[in-house]
């Protein structure tokens, strides 16, 4: 049977599979669906929505999904000519009813393309139809044309899908007030060609492919060869590439371009170059791309190539000759004799790159600038600028072979070009070609000024680099040019001046986030699948806003960006000036450890699952010499003294029976619920976090002790209907809140005005007639503290808190890892993230909303990130490893201390965070190993 390694795979991950389910299925609408993509891997997958009972995923272990599922994959198989390949399955996870006409005006929020949800609508012969998010951008549904910026319903593609896809009697009328349901997914995803398992993404910006941990020099090392692969199998045997595909409809791109020809080569030569490092490749895969650079390269020498005299040109389509077109094809050729020094070819391809060098030297100006495009046919000039880029790869090409060559005529037109890019402000433009040449040009001429343009070619860039939403590949490779160039500047510290204003840590972080984000353009195959022709863009890389786009140049950016970032994952060089701004053991972390004897680390917390914080701290740990084990406290067996817990391998959670660790980091609320399991597991281990005894407890001490005794705020314990009554009247304005952490639930701001009592609770606000029956409600027998309220608002008048997230390093000693702004949203009148609220950078935040004040606020934040986490510890024999320290402030510009955490939270900085806590697990770990 077609399907049978399909059937078998999903038999033995449908326990996961269950799992993961019930892990994330909420209620709603759509709760009792699930979505399932089947696909040969040659067509488009096909997919259905079937209902299910929920009960049946539990009882008798989801037998009955199971057989459901399995007999869905035999109806699948005769739908497709080959062996089912891939199998998708998904449910809902978060629903929002709209109408048509929001809907429209919805979409209009979100670049074409970029709208990452599903869309339902009532059918006439369904209850629902669902159509996928990856449906609806895999058949162009909301894509209305290359003009159109955003996303926009495109009627026509949509009508003929859901014709397929749930038949013509369930059209939509698509009136104004047509009732949808905008959802999003969790799912999982099998591969039978490779025996995978995979979780899907479902954040927002990674959505639709499988779930991954930042890239190391292991895992970027497939991605590479696939991609070096695919760009391989492009070339036909004439030595012409397949220029590109508009995926949706498989349509091909019959245009062609010369100098993307050769720039594309010259990145396939990089590829082969690391493909072979990697040794992840056959040697009959490695002498098949040999032979495809071979074919692409002669094209380029015999077909592209026309020589006039002592010089040759690239023509382009259109009797063109561009700059940039001799410049790539120089590379190409410098590259391919670089990698094979040996070759019968060396020669030839050495003289047609001196001949295209000689070409490109009599497109120089007087003035040291270039003109752009001629006339093949008499060499006149047709355009004399037409895009930056073409003077950056003249640069950088005839730097290329400089090196190889050491003929002066090169190196001299470079710095004449590079006195012209200078006066002329190149700079400005951010483009990575210039970043490449100044990089190369640096090696030979060490000067003050070409450092310094590096540098302003990306200062000012680092937001743009680690935000944009488009995956933009030619940010990562502007990154790298400039991380090797900061690396020659340690060579001369009479220059490190030019990083003045130049935040060198916040570069880095660009860096890692832009190389990581670029898996969002890689056609996975749980995404191409969705498309009409999978196996024709498989492994390659997209623009996500053309269409998707799979185009030769696309791929090589991608690719060129990729293996230099594999190169610093493996190298793990940073230079002094990141050790200067962050500190020499976050450098460490950051750097690839050397392979030591594992040291075992347990993490016990509430969950059954490990989530993201989890995952950050095995990759971050893996590469420390640190396994992470993942286990609950029903995991722990106090007889035997064994934890069934997890690790991870190869990015997949897997059991592993171990002894009790020397460390374990546990969830400090566990500790409250099993206080014998805990007891037990600290006689036979260090457990990293306590219990400080709530915030009533933690308060009283800095009160007790005048510490920040001017940051504190008013409170009283509720003993009695007195206490409560003679505060609220004491102080207009109060917050009414559990003794306990409630992450910003079950918290009441009562309100004096005009003798009227008022109570808002979650958003609604009510007038309270009966003082003593709200007592009675809400707080008789129960624990609570009431507090004088600080109105710590915006200037849009929703409220904030400050959270400062500091904790123990690897010289033990306190770091502030991140102060931001928590940030109130709707009604509430609390910014906990955790119910809802966003986040903002503290400095600027502040600046914004306190003007002249703002000095003073900050330097008090930093005054209290200092200086706290030493005196509060004085209090507690036992070490605190971590304080989530709360504060407001008020519209004088007052600080004040809300609430001091055990266990603070670390959503939206899990890697920042993870890379310093396994620094100190270590340190731990090397201490409580000595005194045993």
């Amino acid at each position: 049977m077609k399907s049978n390694n399909l059937e078998k795979l999903l038999t033995e991950n449908f326990q996961q599979f269950i799992s993961h389910w019930e892990n994330t299925n909420r209620q709603g609408e759509l709760d009792n669906t699930l979505i399932i993509s089947v696909s040969d891997g040659y067509e488009r997958a096909k997919v259905i929505t079937p209902t299910i009972n929920k009960g049946d995923m539990i009882e008798k272990d989801g037998q009955r999904i199971l057989e459901m599922l399995l007999s869905k994959l035999k109806w699948a198989t005769s739908q497709f000519d080959d062996p089912l390949k891939w199998l998708r399955i998904e449910w809902v996870s978060t629903e929002k009813e709209f109408t048509w006409k929001d809907f429209n005006q919805e979409l209009r929020r979100y670049k074409r393309n970029y709208f990452r949800s599903g869309i339902a609508f009532e059918g006439k012969k369904k209850p629902w139809c669902l159509l996928t998010e990856m449906e609806l951008n895999a058949n162009a549904c909301l894509y209305a044309g290359n003009d159109v910026s955003y996303a926009k319903a495109n009627l026509k593609n949509l009508n003929k899908y859901i014709k397929s896809r749930h038949s013509s009697n369930n059209l939509p009328s698509f009136d104004d007030e047509m009732t949808l349901i905008v959802f999003n997914t969790e799912g999982v995803f099998l591969d039978a060609s490779t025996g995978e398992f995979i979780e899907i993404e479902s954040k927002p910006r990674n959505k639709g492919r499988r779930i991954m941990l930042p890239l190391n020099s292991d895992s970027i090392q497939p991605i590479i060869s696939q991609s070096a692969c695919y760009l391989a199998n492009q070339v036909q045997p004439t030595g012409k590439y397949v220029y590109g595909y508009f995926p949706c409809f498989n349509r091909t791109i019959n245009t062609y371009n010369a100098l993307r020809h050769a720039s594309s080569t010259y990145a396939l030569i990089e590829g082969y170059e690391a493909c072979k490092k990697f040794n992840i490749l056959s040697v009959q895969q490695l002498e098949e791309m040999l032979s495809q650079i071979d074919n692409a390269l002669d094209y380029t020498a015999n077909t592209l190539i026309r020589t006039y005299g002592y010089k040759s040109y690239v023509v382009d389509t259109g009797d063109e000759i561009k700059l940039g077109a001799n410049a790539v094809a120089i590379l190409a050729f410098v590259k391919y004799i670089q990698v094979f020094p040996n070759n019968d070819k060396t020669e030839r391809y050495l003289s047609i790159a001196n001949k295209l060098a000689l070409g490109i030297l009599d497109m120089q100006q007087d003035d040291g600038s270039f003109v752009h495009v001629l006339h093949s046919k008499d060499l006149t000039l047709k355009q004399k600028n037409r895009i930056i880029y073409y003077d950056g790869e003249a640069a950088f090409a005839l730097m290329r072979l400089y090196g190889l060559t050491k003929d002066e005529r090169w190196l001299n037109c470079v710095e004449k070009a590079f006195d012209y890019f200078i006066e002329a402000k190149h700079y400005r433009a951010h483009d990575h070609w210039l970043s490449y040449c100044s990089n190369e040009l640096v090696l030979y001429k060490p000067e003050r000024k070409y450092f310094q343009f590096a540098v302003d070619n990306i200062k000012g860039y680092t937001d743009f680099i680690k935000n944009r939403i488009t995956t933009f590949p030619t940010l990562l490779e502007l990154s790298m040019a400039f991380h090797k160039m900061l690396l020659k500047l340690d060579d001369y510290p009479e220059y490190h001046d030019v990083l003045e204003g130049f935040d060198v840590h916040d570069f880095y972080q660009a860096l890692h986030a832009r190389a990581n984000y670029l898996l969002n353009g890689f056609f996975f195959p749980e995404v191409a699948m969705f498309f009409k022709a999978p196996n024709t863009i498989l492994h390659g890389f997209f623009i996500r806003h053309h269409s998707f786009r799979v185009r030769i140049d696309d791929v090589e950016h991608y690719l060129s960006g990729l293996i230099a970032y594999a190169e610093l994952l493996e190298e793990g060089q940073y230079p002094s000036a990141l050790q200067s701004s962050i500190g020499s053991e976050s450098v460490k972390s950051l750097k690839q450890a050397q392979i030591i004897d594992r040291v075992n680390i347990g993490m016990l917390r509430t969950g059954s699952k490990p989530g993201y914080r989890a995952l950050a701290m095995a990759y971050i740990g893996q590469h420390n010499g640190i396994e992470i084990y993942f286990f609950g406290i029903d995991d722990v067996n106090v007889e035997t003294k064994k934890i069934n817990a997890k690790k991870l391998v190869d990015n997949r959670w897997v059991d592993e029976i171990i002894d009790y660790p020397v460390i374990i980091d546990n969830d400090v609320a566990l500790s409250l619920r099993n206080k014998a399991i805990f007891d037990h597991l600290a006689k036979n281990s260090y457990l990293t976090t306590q219990v400080f005894g709530g915030k009533l407890k933690t308060l009283k001490l800095l009160s007790d002790n005048n510490i920040f005794s001017e940051c504190l705020i008013p409170q009283v314990v509720i003993k009695s209907k007195h206490d409560f009554i003679s505060f609220i009247h004491k102080y207009n304005s109060s917050v009414l809140k559990p003794i306990r952490g409630s992450q910003g639930n079950n918290i009441y701001f009562i309100t004096i005005k005009d003798s009227s009592l008022y109570v808002n609770h979650e958003g609604n606000t009510k007038e309270v007639i009966n003082l003593d029956k709200f007592y009675d409600d809400v707080i008789k027998g129960r624990n609570f503290l009431i507090q004088k309220y600080i109105t710590s608002t915006t200037i849009q008048g929703s409220p904030f808190d400050i959270r400062v997230h500091v904790q123990r390093n690897a010289d033990n000693k306190w770091q502030n890892t991140k102060t931001y702004i928590r940030v109130g949203t709707g009604e509430r009148l609390t910014a906990n993230i955790s119910t809802g609220g966003a986040i903002a950078n503290a400095v600027p935040f502040i600046k914004n909303t306190y003007g002249e004040k703002s000095k003073k606020v900050l330097n008090k934040i930093n005054e209290i990130a200092k200086k706290l986490p030493d005196l509060f510890q004085q209090f507690y024999t036992k070490e605190i490893d971590a304080l989530g320290i709360d504060l407001g402030v008020d519209k004088e510009g007052n600080v004040w201390i809300f609430e001091i955490n055990s266990f603070p939270g670390t959503k939206f900085f899990y890697l920042e965070e993870a890379i310093i806590r396994i620094g100190y697990l270590k340190y731990l770990y090397n201490r409580e190993a000595k005194r045993e």
